[in-house]
């Protein structure tokens, strides 16, 4: 036989393996998306995530998405006791190092002298940014004003409030990918102003005017007599007062980009993002994101909208990589600079 009839035949084969390959890969994607079954892509996005290849060429059904995308993941309830308490700033021990270089009694060292600490976290199978902030009274919400009916990117935030860093925070309605940022669920207060409210208690993320990082369903009456001044919806709490919370040991097992802030017992604020499903990064589950808030000595954690939204910015510049261009998004945790 021939050289050029073994290489045609070698094409054919490589030909008819790979049509036969993207055959089996198009048609688990239509049954489990336009299938007849609703739980079954249901199953695979709870399982796998928003942000995944067959998402991205089936979108979300209908369905699926007043589950997973337009409402918060778990339903608005009063549930008492369900709050971190407050930190203790006094306990924190600053090390000055040469070069104006200060360290902290975690060994994490400031090596600018502004109080923000950016490092690299990475596991098996993902790759994110912790950034830690001394001065948790510097933390605020930068919020959009809900009569302008969209969002900005994280870096135009950065740019309208003179923040140093910041990274995105509550949920929004986002029907199938195409949710521009302009309308916000739950309850958003920045600066002690209820930017958008609810009769119904709902799972926030709350900064008090301490500083202090309370989590819990609250309703708006308890959490002006708590003394919040910024806060933002979306969940679950992850750590309550250095304890898993119930909802945080079974949190989402599928790999997927997250976003969270925590805080230590010192006071000092914990802002992470981890990339997901890229080469360098595949995402990580809610007891990888656990396991990172202890590694930070983390008292409380609050896991906030993620996949496409998730993103990081410190010093002007994107400091993740996304999974997506730069989205809007209605509000976002922000840094302000040293004595601002």
């Amino acid at each position: 036989m021939s050289t050029v009839k073994i290489l045609k035949r070698i094409l054919i084969s490589l030909l008819t393996a790979i049509i036969i390959a993207g055959a089996v890969f198009v048609s688990y994607g239509y049954i489990i998306f336009k299938g007849p079954s609703p739980s079954a892509a249901k199953e695979y996005i709870a399982q796998y995530g928003e942000d995944t290849v067959y998402v991205r060429l089936f979108g979300v059904p209908a369905y699926v998405a007043s589950d997973t995308v337009d409402l918060p993941p778990y339903p608005a309830k009063d549930v008492s006791g369900n709050i971190s308490t407050e930190t203790d700033g006094t306990i924190r021990v600053l090390t000055e190092l040469e070069n104006g270089m200060v360290r902290d009694q975690y060994g994490l060292v400031d090596d600018d002298g502004d109080g923000v600490i950016i490092e690299t976290v990475s596991g098996e199978a993902y790759e994110g940014k912790m950034i830690v902030v001394w001065d948790p009274k510097r933390v605020i919400l930068g919020s959009i004003d809900l009569n302008r009916g969209a969002g900005y990117t994280l870096q135009e935030f950065c740019e309208m409030y003179d923040a140093i860093a910041g990274i995105n925070a509550g949920g929004f309605t986002d029907n199938m990918g195409t949710g521009n940022g302009g309308t916000p669920f739950g309850i958003v207060i920045t600066d002690g102003n209820y930017m958008r409210v609810s009769d119904a208690p709902w799972e926030m993320c709350t900064i008090d005017e301490e500083g202090n990082l309370k989590l819990g369903y609250f309703s708006v009456d308890e959490m002006k007599a708590m003394g919040t001044k910024w806060g933002a919806s979306f969940g679950p709490a992850l750590l309550i007062d250095g304890q898993i919370s119930e909802i945080g040991v079974n949190f989402m097992s599928g790999l997927y980009a997250r976003t969270v802030i925590g805080q230590r017992d010192d006071g000092a604020m914990l802002l992470l993002v981890v990339d997901g499903i890229q080469a360098h990064s595949a995402g990580c589950r809610g007891t990888d994101i656990i396991d990172i808030m202890n590694d930070y000595h983390a008292v409380s954690a609050y896991n906030l909208d993620g996949g496409a939204s998730t993103s990081a910015v410190a010093y002007g510049e994107i400091i993740d990589i996304p999974s997506s261009v730069q989205r809007l998004i209605p509000n976002a945790w922000l840094v302000l600079r040293k004595g601002a």
